[in-house]
């Protein structure tokens, strides 16, 4: 019977790889948000889009609230700065959209793999308290970056 110790380690010897996913995935996040809030930002200065009340939206993380008429030709304006910065996205696409819903796939198989040696980790228990779900994430992260033998991801 295999203590704790070894159990422990293999548990972060078998996640290595999945947890290295995640962290490449939210590098990979991190730089395309980035990059697209630049575009948002600069597209927002020129553009000028206003809410509904005519209050100017200043922030990308507001323009859920741009005035109806100007949807359409903001995100036109917008897909165009996209693929003109070199991102190969269909139209309609935000890079760091697609980059966000890659981390979430890969913190989701973490969560599954880590699942198969603590089988309290499921997404069902975990989802019953949200705050609980991303603290597993760290532990789980945390359990394998810091034990003997790891090694970090190569871009």
């Amino acid at each position: 019977m295999a203590t704790l110790t070894q159990q422990a380690r293999a548990m972060s010897t078998a996640l290595m790889p999945i947890v290295n996913t995640v962290l490449l995935a939210r590098a990979h996040h991190g730089v395309m948000a980035e990059r697209v809030d630049k575009i948002q930002r600069a597209l927002i200065a020129d553009e000028k889009p206003t809410t509904e009340d005519g209050e100017p939206i200043t922030e990308p993380r507001l323009l859920y609230l741009m005035e109806e008429s100007q949807w359409a030709g903001f995100y036109a304006k917008l897909d165009q700065r996209i693929r003109a910065a070199g991102f190969n996205v269909q139209p309609g696409y935000c890079p760091a959209l697609m980059a966000e819903e890659l981390v979430r796939k890969a913190e989701h198989a973490m969560v599954d793999q880590a699942a198969e040696y603590i089988p309290e980790l499921t997404h069902e228990n975990l989802m019953r308290n949200f705050s609980k779900y991303k603290e597993a994430l760290s532990l789980i992260i945390g359990l394998v970056v810091n034990a003997p033998g790891y090694t970090a991801p190569t871009p």
